[in-house]
């Protein structure tokens, strides 16, 4: 009887093991299968899952004004220029074009001035591609596209540029790109 109670006792002990080895291999397999998906982050961040993910966000905006000659003549270089008041933009704008300087708001908006600066190849253009906001940064990315091989220089001087007012007070960087053209 001895002998059989002392089976009993190690049955026991063996089955109490394997059920404390099991539950351990079983959480340890939990954890592994959470942390490829988890998201241990803040709950801040707009996703709803926690971590630090970007949030980006469309910021609107307007081309104020638009060409690739300067009324004025003036020849100058490549500029890109922040205006974050109505003067500044009164002022820059005289050496551009006769337009009528646009009403604008910039206790919410600012301004920026791309201009490819004086050119004697037709070919030049500039476009606005996006304009996105994320961790209280606005980007501007800008693409230039610029003319490749066959293309002559002219008697006339082009400057390509563009205003363009931006619905934000925040900090701005831009992203430029280029293409070329052929003029084939």
């Amino acid at each position: 009887m001895a002998i059989l109670l002392n089976k009993s006792v190690a049955n026991s002990v063996v089955n109490i093991g394997t059920r404390f080895i099991s539950f351990v291999l079983a959480g340890c397999f939990l954890v592994l299968l959470s942390s490829c998906g988890g998201d241990w982050g803040p709950e801040d961040d707009g996703d709803g899952f926690g971590g630090n993910q970007v949030v980006s966000e469309n910021i609107t905006t307007q081309i104020l004004h638009k060409s690739s000659f300067l009324e004025s003549g003036i020849e100058h270089t490549k500029k890109i220029r922040f205006l974050n008041q109505q003067a500044d933009y009164e002022d820059e704008l005289i050496n551009y074009t006769s337009d009528d300087a646009l009403i604008v708001n910039f206790d919410e908006n600012q301004v920026v001035l791309f201009d490819m600066g004086t050119r004697t190849v037709d070919g030049y253009q500039l476009e606005l591609v996006t304009a996105t906001k994320s961790n209280g940064i606005v980007t501007l990315e800008v693409s230039y596209t610029t003319p490749g091989n066959g293309c002559n220089n002219s008697s006339t001087d082009y400057t390509p540029y563009m205003f363009v007012r931006v619905e934000t007070t925040s900090e701005i960087v831009i992203e430029e790109s280029a293409t070329q053209a052929s003029c084939n």
